[in-house]
């Protein structure tokens, strides 16, 4: 059953336009490059966008609600009063990271001072602004109206405590009639153990130096502050760098070193081309329009990209990378077209081939065009802000690119065919005979100046299109036909899916904040030396409750120490610890133990709580008390062994868990990495259901353009063995489920479609007598279109390959892989599986010892059979009668004229002579333009075949098909 409803109109609708095209290739050239020329100036209002939270955390994360509510009942005040636990926004921040150059204690001689002194360099880095000179002093974070200390320093300064007696993680400082007020030493001390005799020693020391978030200094106090510390050198310390800006800084970073990456590959890619466009045969190498299909996807790109900017659209580098990827796109659409026009014959004139061609290919690059825009608009649903303008910027440049290979590059081709057929040199457009009329010439001018052919009949009966054909075709499909063959690759798919499905079990997830950093950089060092020594004491998790609570009452009370025992019950002690110095209530409870509290004097009770100095923070985490009764409070937990380097959302989760089983209470909990970390839940149900939905929609469109339903099944399955084995063999590579990688798995399935459905198709509606020859027809029609197709996106990626970031290297492995995997499904794995176990071959409509003419419209229509074209004059009629009885190539033919354009291949093996007469049965009318035609009968072998003779507009003007239907 054949589904080519929408088929056939849409290749009609091609031919059409392919004529048209023909007749005016100026304008098609012209007017595209004014538009080009207008959109491209577009790109000079680009706004780059470079922030970590903005681009890579999901838009609509639950921790960026909670922070918002929080936000509510306890207004941020850290400009006023900075404490770091407190924060709810990132802060503006330097910090440094030091270590003892031989890797031994940090508070051995020399280097203690050496640290005071690095302090002091900190301390006196100045920055201008509108005039006026800024030192750390005046920027800085306060804290009871001055800047906030560094724990160690001010231990050793202000209260001559020797480094090794410091208790550790909680040192407490002793105040005159009162509590000792707790500093918390686990995040300025890493590496941390004990001598014999108990003294302290420490392999890291970070010193940090927050900034007022309102101070408009800040940022580039923050970049002279890495400036100034790259220039230092000491003599017994090692010192690294960091501030709020680094992670953003070193993604500018990237881009610009990738940049001349980009230049590299278009380079690449128009060598390439060039390369795949040559032959023998100078007239029929096509090198200056390949360079035009290349020039025709980098307009496309500069076009897409600029209308949005226009339109303010922001830009990022993770744009940046899709740039490659659809030149490669607009590569694979020209090699299509070049393809298709190959396929035709060269007696046509040029507006029949064009005819032809365009049938063949265009709905081929329109199906190839609507299931990648289908996959990146499932993919602009992303809550992720980078990978919807990487989607809204990828379709558009996409759509683009296939308007301009439509108009642009059409035009070219048409002027390319007039040079083909006047026999033109495919570089110098200069005459040139054909090689077998230069034998006097010398060796180097056959091969460098010689083309077109002495018969061009014989050349366009010729068996094999291109030695392309014939090794897809003879080569690679008599290899893979052999049965032991087949079944020796049935087993190696298997091992291939069973790994693939092993990888998909063990890859990880989300995407890390050192993946951002390039490699080696002063930043990665940092954040490395980091997760070496501070991952034992994590940050403080913000537990709010929003339920007005008796503080009064024991009860109450009781209810906000039961939640906090909560996070140390023995499932949650793995992710938390006990510290008790941040969180009140137990500290009140302590406080009140010899006191009967009523409603009337909770409230002098709680004054003198928090007018102590060791408990005045607390003022920031007690809302209002109202006749006894507090509205809200704030608590705090903290985590324990969280690296850094390898973060996770198993303590989030947990915390979540605790906060949402405590029905009683209303319990946010939030901490600001929760708002990176929410992307650890998203990927894996996002990717699940948008490569569902895009899998689908490919699905659906493969049902209604491909014109028999079972290509729909074979495509479909194909799509999800490749998306199947690329996510697996990503673990593999090293290679995380992240957003980057979610999107590019979405190109998968709509680069995959290019790969199966041409073969399935064209196996579907070969006429072969057994499936190893539909199998070998099939690849040596489409094997070369689907080898260049892949080879054109890899090496417009492969630059990606050189680059120093996590992020780019990403985009060329997965687009690696993807393409890898497609070609070997559609050149290797399916052909097998479909020569076994494929549909059978296509009825006919009468007798296997017979067949009827279909006879086909002179605008081109094609049923894979050989057209004879004549246009001199001087051939008449007559002309019909002799080629009739002449040698004529028998072809079973198949109706090409459904799946991604009519991509004819050519089959049979042998010559046979026929003989036959002919008996006009129609009418000329040359006003009309109407088809004189001619039913001529005849008998090829055993089959009797009827050929289809017919006139055109002149009546010298004929041709003959001769096919099977």
């Amino acid at each position: 059953m054949k589904t080519d409803c929408f088929a056939r109109p849409i290749g009609s609708a091609f031919s059409v336009y392919g004529r048209f095209v023909s007749r005016h290739p100026a304008w098609f050239i012209v007017v595209p490059l004014v538009v080009a020329a207008a959109l491209v100036s577009g790109l000079q209002f680009m706004k780059l966008e470079i922030e970590l939270e903005l681009l890579f955390t999901p838009e609509h994360g639950r921790a960026k609600t909670e922070r918002s509510k929080i936000q509510t009942l306890f207004p941020d005040v850290s400009s006023e009063n900075f404490t770091g636990i407190r924060l709810l926004a990132k802060p503006e921040i330097a910090r440094l990271m030091v270590v003892a150059k031989d890797g031994s204690d940090l508070f051995e001689n020399g280097v203690i001072e050496e640290v005071k002194r690095l302090d002091n360099i900190v301390r006196a880095i100045s920055v201008e602004e509108d005039g006026l000179a800024f030192s750390y002093t005046d920027i800085c974070a306060q804290s009871d109206d001055d800047c906030v200390p560094e724990p160690i320093l001010m231990l050793l300064h202000d209260h001559n405590i020797h480094p090794r007696q410091l208790q550790y993680p909680v040192q407490p400082i002793l105040v005159p009639n009162g509590p000792a007020i707790p500093v918390f030493l686990g995040s300025s001390l890493g590496g941390v153990s004990r001598s014999k005799t108990g003294e302290l020693k420490a392999k890291a020391w970070q010193l940090f130096y927050p900034l007022n978030i309102d101070h408009k200094a800040s940022f580039d106090w923050q970049n002279e502050f890495l400036q100034v510390l790259s220039e230092q050198t000491f003599t017994h310390i090692d010192v690294y760098r960091f501030t709020t800006h680094t992670v953003e800084l070193s993604m500018n970073e990237n881009a610009n070193r990738v940049k001349p990456l980009f230049v590299a590959s278009f380079g690449i890619l128009l060598i390439f081309s060039i390369m795949s466009c040559l032959s023998d045969n100078w007239v029929r190498s096509k090198p200056w329009l390949a360079t035009l299909g290349v020039v025709s996807a980098g307009l496309a790109v500069g076009s897409g990209f600029g209308l949005l900017m226009f339109f303010g659209v922001p830009f990022n580098d993770v744009v940046g990378s899709g740039a490659l990827l659809v030149l490669g796109i607009g590569l694979d659409d020209m090699f299509v077209i070049l393809a298709a026009w190959r396929h035709t014959d060269v007696l046509l004139p040029v507006e029949t081939r064009m005819g032809i061609a365009f049938k063949e290919a265009g709905l081929s690059i329109s199906i190839t065009t609507l299931t990648n825009v289908l996959c990146l608009c499932v993919g602009a649903m992303s809550d992720l802000r980078a990978i919807r303008l990487f989607c809204l910027f990828s379709g558009v440049a996409i759509v683009f690119d296939y308007l301009f290979v439509l108009t642009f590059f059409a035009g070219c081709v048409v002027l390319t065919g007039r040079r083909e057929a006047a026999g033109l040199h495919a570089f110098t457009c200069h005459k040139i005979a054909p090689k077998s009329r230069a034998g006097h010439r010398s060796a180097i001018y056959r091969l460098f100046c010689t083309g077109g052919y002495d018969d061009p009949e014989k050349a366009a009966s010729s068996d094999c299109s291109s030695s392309a054909t014939c090794f897809f075709r003879n080569v690679l499909g008599g290899a893979l036909s052999p049965r032991p063959v087949k079944l020796a690759l049935l087993h190696v798919y298997l091992i291939y899916l069973g790994l693939g499905l092993w990888g998909v079990s063990r890859i990880g997830q989300g995407l890390r904040m050192q993946r951002l950093l390039p490699d080696n950089s002063y930043s990665s060092v940092f954040v490395d030396i980091e997760g070496d020594y501070f991952s034992r004491y994590g940050p403080a998790v913000q537990v709010v409750v929003n339920t007005p609570l008796d503080l009064w009452r024991s009860t109450d009370l009781d209810k906000l120490t039961n939640l906090l025992d909560r996070f140390h019950e023995p499932d949650a002690r793995r992710y938390f610890y006990s510290a008790t110095e941040d969180s009140w209530p137990r500290i009140f409870s302590d406080f009140t133990t010899n006191k009967t509290l009523t409603a009337s004097t909770v409230a002098k009770e709680l004054d003198d709580f928090l007018t102590m100095p060791a408990y005045r923070d607390f003022r920031l985490d007690v809302g209002d008390l109202i006749e006894g009764q507090l509205t809200r409070c704030r608590l705090f937990v903290r985590m324990r062994d969280i690296d850094v380097r390898e973060p996770d959302a198993n303590a989030m989760e947990k915390a979540r868990q605790i906060a949402d089983e405590t029905t009683e209470l209303d319990v946010t909990v939030f901490h600001s990495s929760f708002v990176l970390a929410d992307q650890f839940l998203l990927i894996v149900p996002s990717t699940v259901l948008n490569l569902g939905v895009a899998t689908a929609a490919i699905f659906v469109v493969s049902l209604l353009l491909i014109p028999h339903p079972v290509c729909a099944f074979w495509v479909t399955l194909s799509v999800a063995s490749v998306c199947a084995g690329v996510t697996g063999y990503m673990s593999w590579w090293g290679i995380d489920l992240d957003g980057i990688a979610m999107v590019l798995l979405l190109m998968c399935v709509g680069f995959s479609v290019d790969f199966s459905a041409h073969i399935t198709y064209a196996f579907v509606i070969d006429d072969g007598d057994t499936g190893n020859q539909r199998m070998r027809n099939a690849l040596g029609a489409l094997g070369m279109p689907v080898v260049q197709g892949a080879l054109s996106t890899i090496l417009g990626m492969v630059v990606l390959s050189a680059s120093t970031s996590y992020v780019f290297r990403t985009f060329f492995k997965v687009i690696f892989l993807v393409m890898v995997f497609g070609a070997m499904h559609g050149l290797v794995f399916l052909p097998v599986v479909l020569s076994l176990v494929g549909p059978s071959k296509p009825s006919p409509m009468s007798s296997p010892s017979s067949a009827k003419v279909a006879l086909a419209p002179f605008s081109g229509r094609r049923t894979g059979s050989r057209v004879y074209s004549s246009e001199r004059p001087r051939r008449s009629a007559q002309r019909c009668r002799r080629m009739t009885s002449s040698v004529v190539k028998a072809t079973p033919i198949y109706d090409y004229n459904g799946l991604f354009g009519s991509r004819s291949t050519y089959v049979g093996d042998r010559w046979q002579r026929l003989s036959a007469h002919g008996r006009s049965n129609g009418r000329s009318n040359r006003r009309t333009g109407s088809h004189r035609r001619a039913d001529v009968t005849g008998e090829l072998g055993n089959r009797h075949v009827t050929p289809g003779v017919k006139m055109g507009r002149h009546p010298s003007q004929l041709n003959i098909m001769l096919s099977y239907s």
